[in-house]
């Protein structure tokens, strides 16, 4: 078998384990299957769009950073070839993953989140660390 096969293998295997412990906090909101007609999401409006563009560190999310207003959503989507993540607070952060995390995506996958408290929101990839972003909640 191929060794960076296994090697990329393995930290897939970690990935998957690490972003399945997450638990989410009441303060901010994962928003699955949005629609901007669903009537129950009223109150909050869709912001921003970001793309993942690649590792370019704080280059890496575009725009980057980004200023909302609270019950805002942010869409990630990722236009590049390669795997990431959406992971608030950074590498070294013991609560790293707890406000949002995405899971693996793959090149055209989304991620939304609705942002419903006021705050400095710092957010990274996983998979590559140096890939960091931040959104700031009015």
């Amino acid at each position: 078998m191929n060794l960076k096969f296994v090697s990329y293998l393995s930290i897939l295997i970690i990935i998957s384990t690490l972003t399945s412990s997450y638990s989410y906090s009441e303060s901010v909101q994962t928003i699955q299957n949005y629609s901007s007609n669903d009537s129950s999401s009223s109150s909050s409006h869709f912001e921003k769009t970001i793309t993942i563009t690649g590792i370019k560190q704080d280059n890496s999310f575009e725009p980057n950073p980004v200023t909302i207003n609270v019950d805002s959503i942010i869409k990630w989507i990722n236009v590049d070839n390669d795997i990431h993540t959406i992971t608030s607070g950074h590498e070294d952060d013991p609560d790293k993953g707890l406000l949002f995390n995405s899971k693996i995506m793959s090149e055209n996958d989304e991620f939304l989140h609705l942002f419903d408290k006021s705050g400095n929101f710092n957010y990274y990839c996983i998979v590559h660390p140096s890939m960091v972003g931040k959104i700031i909640v009015k």
